[in-house]
C-alpha cells in the first residue's frame, strides 16, 4: 500500500480530508505503520525528527511532524526578493489579509516553495492528500499567531497550490500521475451542481444529548458505538443541520 487517505495510527486523530481532494480506496485495515520502508524518503537534515504521536504518511519514512514544521517554516520566513529584511513575510501578508476579510483560501506560488525548500515541493506533488492537509493547520497556525484578536477557532483555512514546475495537456497523463498533484491545461467543457460534500458527522445520544463528532473517512462515516458522555450502547443519531459540509464540483475537460 503506497500511501493512505489521512494520516491515522493507533491512539491518533485522523486528519479531515479536503473537499477538493478526491477519496482513496480504503487502506487494510490492523497493518503496523512502517517505520522505515522506501529509500529515499527521510527529510533533509533537521527535519527528521520523529512525530510526537509516531504519525507517517503511510508506506514511507516521512514524518508528518517534519512536514507541519517545513510548511510552517515556508509561511512564516519566505520574502521575494524586492522584499526588505524589516518587510513581513509575503504569505504571513497574505494569510493576514485572509483573516481580516474573512476570506478561506491562501494561494500559495509553488514557485516561491521550489526556490527555498525543493523537499517541501516534492512531497507536495508526491503526497498531497497527505501533506495538503498538513498545509491547511499551518496556515491555521499562522492565522492563529498573527492575527489572534480576528481569528476565528470554527474557521477553516486552505492552501490552494498552483503554479507546479510542469503543465501537462490531458494526453500526456498516465497511470503514475494517479494521486499525484499534476497542473492540466484544458479547456473546461461542462460543470456540473454545486454539491454538498460531508466531512464531519455530528452524533447525538438520544438519552444523555451529548454531542460526537465524526470525521467522514474514505467515504465511510463510523456511527459511534457508545456514548462518551453517558456510556450508553448504540444511542447514537445523525444530526444533519449540525455536520460539516464542503461545496464539491465535478468538471468535464478535453484537449484544446
Amino acid at each position: 500500500q503506497r500511501r493512505m487517505s489521512s494520516i491515522v495510527t493507533p491512539g491518533s486523530k485522523a486528519r479531515f480530508l479536503r473537499g477538493d481532494l478526491a477519496r482513496p480506496s480504503p487502506r487494510p485495515q490492523g497493518l503496523p505503520v512502517p517505520m522505515a520502508v522506501l529509500d529515499g524518503d527521510v527529510a533533509p537534515a533537521g527535519d527528521a525528527d520523529e512525530a510526537p504521536d509516531n504519525t507517517y504518511i503511510w508506506g514511507t519514512r516521512i514524518s508528518a511532524a517534519s512536514i507541519s514544521r517545513a510548511a510552517k517554516r515556508f509561511l512564516t520566513s519566505f520574502k521575494d526578493a524586492a522584499q526588505t529584511e524589516e518587510s513581513i513575510p509575503k504569505y504571513v501578508t497574505l494569510v493576514i489579509q485572509a483573516v481580516s476579510t474573512g476570506e478561506n483560501v491562501v494561494n500559495i506560488d509553488t514557485a516561491d516553495m521550489r526556490s527555498v525548500d525543493a523537499y517541501l515541493y516534492k512531497r507536495m506533488v508526491e503526497y498531497p492528500r497527505e501533506v495538503a492537509p498538513l498545509f491547511d493547520e499551518a496556515v491555521r497556525d499562522v492565522a492563529r499567531e498573527k492575527s489572534p484578536d480576528k481569528f476565528s477557532p470554527d474557521q477553516l483555512y486552505t492552501a490552494r497550490m498552483f503554479n507546479l514546475e510542469v503543465n501537462r495537456t490531458i494526453r500526456d497523463l498516465n497511470p503514475e500521475d494517479i494521486d499525484m498533484l499534476v497542473s492540466v491545461q484544458g479547456m473546461v467543457t461542462r460543470t456540473s451542481p454545486i454539491i454538498p460534500d460531508l466531512k464531519v458527522a455530528h452524533f447525538k445520544c438520544q438519552r444523555c444529548g451529548h454531542g460526537h463528532d465524526v470525521a467522514n473517512e474514505d467515504g465511510r462515516v463510523t456511527e459511534p458505538e457508545k456514548c462518551d458522555g453517558c456510556g450508553a450502547k448504540h444511542t447514537s443519531v445523525l444530526i444533519h443541520n449540525l455536520c460539516g459540509f464542503v461545496n464539491k464540483q465535478m468538471v468535464k475537460m478535453q484537449e484544446k
